[in-house]
Order: structure tokens, then C-alpha cells, then sequence
């Protein structure tokens, strides 16, 4: 009886550790559909949004490591119609928890994630969540801990840069903006957030925060660009550490978001001109809103 007791106590720690191991992110059957634009800067009524669906298509072995080739479909418009592009080679070290990603145009292998990370760990990571070490920004790990999602246990890892950007790693999953860095592949969109993640053809993430099906696109923003602001009678002069707006007409609200579209700034000045402090801001790629007008400024 006590042989059998022992074997039940063995089994059941057996079943648990298995049970929170680590949950592989490179599964063939894998597929994300992340939605590219702006729409909380261009207010409900406008938006503009594209989708890119990240997939595994075959192998590789390049020196003497074994790689899936990660491809994209860039989906123009709602309907299946698309463009397929291959973007490089992945492949996960299961063991110590990291994923390695080849651009398709390069040589050079770069981590892009670290599951063994821990919290007040400091790391590099660019504005889709990807480990960057030569251009990303330094973040903060604020929280790692274990979510439950469709009855599986997964770690997720939050990062904060500065004030202002936050992002999400799930386990399994990858960043809750992209896999990858989509601006190795040509997207110049601001906004990256994942929408949709299917394994196994079944959907095990739904991003709450957007109503928009897995394959959605509509090209109606319409951003102004500097060159513009004479038609739009809106002056912007920058200097290092300001931003000074002029109008012919009264300016009466101004919003600042990242490009996130997170708002971090209101003012109301009701004047046709307004200057701005900008030295407290983290260089990078904002959008802001003057009255009815939109402009994609760098600070």
C-alpha cells in the first residue's frame, strides 16, 4: 500500500510539472494575423488598417541549426485575396527558453525572445515587444507571471519603456503585437497589434480591444504629412526641445498619442498658436492631433 501511495505521489507531481512547462512558440500549425494602422488617433469614424497573417512554410538547416521559414500574407482588402512574401528562418531553443530569427535578406542570426527573463530584468526590446539589442529601447520586465488562457497555464511577461509603452509576451504566443519586427518586411504602419492567434486551426486569442474580424482591411485615415500643413493653414516648427504650432485659425484642442495610440497628452489653448515641451519625451514616432487634422511627427 505504501509502494502505491508513493507511485500516486509521483504521478501527480509528474502530471504538474509537465503541466507548467514550457509551452513551445514555434508550432507549424502556428498563425497570427496582426492589424497594422491607426484608429484611436483618427477617432471612430476613420481609420485606416491593413492586415499581415504570419505563417510556417518547410525548413531549413543553415550552420548546422534547423530552422521553420516564416512567411507573410499582406491581405490588401477583407477578402482572401493576398501577397505572400517569405521573411526569414526561426527556430526555438526549447530547452533554455529562446527564439532565434534570421531576416531573409541577412546572414546573422538575433534573439528575439528570452523566457527566462525575470522581473526587474533590463533589455532591449524595439516597438513591436522583439528583442533588439542594436536598435531597441531599454525596458523594464514589471511583472512576469502565469495566465490562464482556454484552460492553459502561460507565462506572460510585461515590459514598460519609460512611462509611456508597455508590452506583453505570452508564452506560446509571442508579443502581443507581433512575432517579428513586420518593419523588416516592408510595414510601414505605426500601430502593430495582434489580432487573432490560431493553433491547430483553433483560435486561442482574440485581441478584446479591437472589434475588427482576423482579416481586415480599409484605407480611409488619410495622415497629413508636413508637406501638407499649408494646406491645412497649420504650421509645425521643431526644435530640439519644443514644438511650436501656428494656425489661421483658433487651435482649440491638441492631442499628443503614442504610436500605440495611447493618449498621453490633452492641452485646450484656444489660440492660434501653442508651444509644447517635448524634452520629456523618448525619442521615436508619434501622432498628433490638432483640431481635425493628424500629423505623424519624430521627437
Amino acid at each position: 500500500m505504501r509502494k502505491i501511495n508513493l507511485f500516486i505521489i509521483v504521478l501527480l507531481l509528474s502530471k504538474n510539472i509537465i503541466g507548467q512547462g514550457y509551452i513551445p512558440t514555434i508550432d507549424t500549425t502556428n498563425k497570427w494575423y496582426v492589424l497594422m494602422g491607426d484608429y484611436l488617433a483618427c477617432g471612430p469614424e476613420t481609420e485606416d488598417f491593413q492586415t499581415h497573417s504570419l505563417f510556417f512554410n518547410g525548413d531549413s538547416i543553415y550552420n548546422s541549426n534547423y530552422y521553420h521559414k516564416l512567411f507573410s500574407n499582406y491581405y490588401e482588402d477583407n477578402s482572401v485575396n493576398s501577397s505572400l512574401h517569405y521573411i526569414g528562418l526561426i527556430r526555438e531553443d526549447t530547452i533554455n527558453q529562446k527564439i532565434y530569427y534570421i531576416e531573409s535578406d541577412l546572414t546573422k542570426e538575433n534573439l528575439i525572445y528570452d523566457y527566462t527573463i525575470e522581473k526587474g530584468d533590463r533589455i532591449n526590446i524595439n516597438y513591436n515587444g522583439i528583442i533588439d539589442i542594436f536598435n531597441g529601447k531599454v525596458a523594464v520586465v514589471t511583472d512576469v507571471a502565469y495566465i490562464t488562457l482556454y484552460g492553459i497555464k502561460r507565462k506572460r511577461v510585461i515590459f514598460l519603456i519609460s512611462d509611456f509603452f508597455q508590452y506583453y509576451w505570452v508564452e506560446g504566443i509571442g508579443s502581443l503585437n507581433s512575432l517579428i519586427n513586420l518593419n523588416d518586411v516592408g510595414a510601414d504602419y505605426g500601430l502593430y497589434n495582434l489580432n487573432c492567434f490560431y493553433s491547430h486551426d483553433q483560435l486561442l486569442y482574440k485581441n478584446s480591444h479591437w472589434d475588427k474580424p482576423c482579416i481586415y482591411a480599409n484605407f480611409n485615415c488619410g495622415f497629413n504629412t508636413i508637406s501638407e500643413t499649408q494646406k491645412n493653414k497649420i504650421e509645425i516648427k521643431q526644435s530640439q526641445f519644443s514644438l511650436t504650432l501656428e494656425s489661421n485659425t483658433l487651435i482649440s484642442d491638441i492631442n499628443i498619442y503614442s504610436i500605440q495610440g495611447r493618449l498621453l497628452y490633452n492641452f485646450k489653448p484656444n489660440s492660434t498658436s501653442f508651444s509644447i515641451n517635448t524634452w520629456k519625451f523618448e525619442s521615436g514616432l508619434y501622432i498628433l492631433k490638432i483640431n481635425d487634422s493628424i500629423f505623424k511627427i519624430v521627437l
